[in-house]
């Protein structure tokens, strides 16, 4: 399985793991920044379950039951987490936390895992067991990603104005 991958994918997931570690310290982060994530993950869980996957009620079901599930995850973890807003500028401080670092990581290796099992198998795409889990997996990362950036905006409007630098 991994004598096949190509370097880059190695590069990618160095980077990747610095950047979900940085994510665990306090930090500041544009807001603009933060829709990044969201809609290229969108973008690709849309294509995967009207293309790549038989569209079918099913697929759609599990998909939507794991975004749920991955949305009220995040949106118990950032009720507790300490944010700080600079409105003017649109920046975040953020408290830190090891979920960015665990979401890039489940982001990764499930993407690794199943476009590695249809490049060995392409057959594979045709298991109810496979195609369930890559909906049901790809529902959960957008749920945790989409939701994290909605209650950011929700506590943004909330919050009082901070000059953060």
């Amino acid at each position: 399985m991994l004598e096949n991958t190509p370097w880059w994918v190695y590069l990618i997931f160095v980077l990747l793991v610095i950047r979900g570690v940085k994510a665990s310290r306090p930090q500041l982060v544009s807001l603009r920044k933060l829709f990044i994530m969201p809609f290229i993950l969108l973008i690709g869980s849309l294509y995967m379950l009207l293309g790549a996957v038989t569209p079918s009620l099913v697929n759609i079901m599990v998909w939507l039951i794991c975004l749920f599930i991955g949305g009220a995850l995040i949106f118990m973890q950032i009720q507790r987490q300490t944010l700080q807003f600079d409105k003017k500028r649109h920046l975040v401080k953020t408290s830190g936390t090891w979920t960015v670092l665990i979401l890039i990581l489940l982001i990764f290796f499930s993407k690794y895992y199943f476009d590695y099992t249809l490049a060995v198998d392409p057959q594979e795409i045709h298991h109810l067991i496979f195609r369930l889990s890559l909906c049901g997996i790809s529902g959960l990362c957008n749920g945790l990603i989409m939701v994290r950036l909605i209650c950011y905006l929700i506590k943004m409007r909330q919050a009082e104005h901070m000059e953060l630098k």
